[in-house]
């Protein structure tokens, strides 16, 4: 078989995603591998990667490029290193080695994670007809960054959902580790479980709305609100500034950064 798919690799804080994206379209997130981070990545990724070769019919060799986007330095060459092994290929880490064409305008650019880079430039080339973009991340912070044009303006980092979950239920005596997810509308709960979910979900769904609502005041008055990460469709059936959900936001937006760059794999 010909060399023509793309490994996407997305090294968060908290879990390392990985996707092939194969020659006729983009990536499917439906099968993403995810290992945790904070272990050994590298080793982990390696039997996940074999498996998903395996379902997409292709051997790790028939990889003919990777595209990494990460916000953990010490995980990088590892996990480079099990790619090479892997596929014989050199991963190609943003902005380093796949530059996004996209102007950066914070005060500190190189304090911006690739993560929320990449993002923004996903967001933009699939809603290019919106002047203006929030871009919102429920991952292990909570972060909302503007988009202007082609140029990322800033954002804000808040409190991720599941790590305050965490800090509040180790924390304390006869809390229950919570489900995060609600079986109907916003209403009194009168169990610790639908108290505490109800608290988290709709609750960032209304600090999301006021947040985002003081953000479009700064962009001038309008802007398409995109939200990704493992909570957006809980927090965006809850609430009204969310307008489209994008699970794929970051492999998308590493798929489009290499055609771009490459024409092909």
């Amino acid at each position: 078989m010909s060399k023509t798919h793309l490994l996407l690799i997305d090294i968060g804080n908290t879990n390392v995603k990985a996707v092939i994206a194969g020659p006729d379209g983009p990536p499917s997130v439906e099968d993403t591998i995810i290992v945790p981070t904070f272990a050994d990545p590298a080793a982990a990724l390696e039997p996940g990667l074999l498996a998903a070769c395996q379902r997409a019919g292709i051997a790790p060799q028939d990889i003919s490029a990777c595209a990494v986007s990460s916000v953990v330095p010490r995980a990088d060459g590892p996990l480079a290193e099990a790619v090479m092994r892997l596929t014989g290929v050199r991963p190609r880490f943003v902005p380093d080695d796949l530059p996004l064409g996209f102007s950066n305008m914070a005060s500190i650019p190189d304090n911006v994670g690739a993560d929320r880079m990449v993002g923004c430039y996903a967001a933009r080339r699939l809603y290019p007809e919106a002047a203006n973009l929030v871009v919102i991340d429920y991952g292990t912070a909570t972060t909302m960054d503007c988009v202007c044009g082609d140029e990322y303006l800033g954002g804000l980092t808040c409190p991720g959902i599941e790590s305050s979950a965490r800090a509040l239920t180790t924390g304390t005596a006869k809390l229950p580790d919570l489900t995060l997810t609600l079986d109907g509308p916003f209403r009194l709960g009168f169990s610790t479980m639908l108290s505490l979910n109800q608290g988290f979900i709709v609750g960032f769904a209304a600090m999301t709305e006021g947040l985002v609502r003081r953000l479009k005041d700064l962009l001038g008055g309008e802007a398409l609100v995109v939200a990704t990460g493992g909570l957006a469709t809980s927090v965006a059936d809850q609430c009204e500034a969310i307008d489209h959900v994008r699970p794929d936001l970051i492999p998308t937006g590493l798929h489009i950064a290499f055609l771009e760059r490459n024409g092909r794999f």
